[in-house]
């Protein structure tokens, strides 16, 4: 008998009449649209039929706002909760995001194991630079001296990514795995040119008097230690003691699956 009731109850189903708010009506939003459009631009404006490209922005806009509307309709507590653990999602979830800045680019390289040190910094000069003529509207490769007010063109969006490597990863593996990180999280229009430290080679003369009771072959590699760590200083990372001293939002700034080294000094 329980299992003929259950059979008997009615299917939950999708709602047919009206929505709750005209903001999830995407129709109703659509025809809103073509109707501004038509009291605005209707003298420029004649071809409101599916394939014009003015017409797939405005379908894209109205389906945003049926999306946005669905998401905040739900219940605040629901929306504050809605990740797998219990309860309001944390500093880690809120204040992170995508890397925008150079810095960010150059924590998710930093966060490779075997990457020592790097620097992210506007690409080197081209070897043809190319000039706008204001004139004759035109780019060019070489400059004219008749026209003063001619510019050169930067390139924008290129970085130059420089790498350190350590002995746990070699120069080519070392060159893919930046190149991979750094690919999943490039932004439009964007790109990087790696490149590598090249060794530069540092003498250092000194006497040093030591008592009888030092450890000669100890002291001699301490002091190379930091010689080379003044020289090649690596990324510093704080201590726990030192991150929980700063601000949330300096803290948790950047790529959110880098915050080990999103406080670094």
């Amino acid at each position: 008998m329980k299992a003929w009731s259950s059979f008997m109850t009615t299917p939950p189903t999708l709602p047919t009449g009206p929505v709750p708010h005209p903001a999830l009506d995407y129709e109703e939003l659509r025809a809103e649209g073509l109707r501004l459009l038509g009291r605005l631009a209707g003298r420029q404006w004649t071809d409101f039929n599916v394939h014009d490209p003015g017409i797939t922005i405005l379908e894209q806009l109205c389906y945003a706002l049926t999306d946005l509307a669905y998401r905040t309709n739900h219940p605040v507590a629901d929306l504050l909760a809605g990740g797998a653990a219990p309860g309001p999602p944390g500093p880690a979830e809120i204040l992170t995001g995508d890397p925008v800045t150079r810095a960010d680019l150059r924590k998710l390289v930093l966060d490779i194991t075997g990457i020592g040190e790097a620097w992210v910094e506007a690409p080197s000069e081209p070897e043809l630079a190319c000039y706008y003529h204001p004139g004759s509207r035109e780019l060019r490769l070489g400059a004219d001296s008749l026209e003063s007010d001619m510019q050169p063109v930067e390139l924008r969006g290129l970085h130059r990514v420089l790498i350190q490597t350590t002995d746990q990863l070699s120069g080519n593996a070392a060159f893919e795995q930046v190149a991979a990180r750094l690919h999943q999280s490039r932004l439009l229009a964007e790109d990087f040119e790696l490149a590598r430290f090249a060794p530069c080679e540092v003498g250092v003369s000194a006497t040093i008097e030591i008592g009888p009771s030092h450890d000669a072959t100890g002291l001699f590699a301490e002091i190379l230690e930091r010689v080379e760590d003044y020289l090649t200083p690596p990324a510093r990372l704080l201590t726990l003691a030192e991150a929980r001293a700063r601000r949330l939002d300096e803290l948790f700034n950047g790529p959110s699956y880098v915050l080990r080294l999103s406080a670094f000094a």
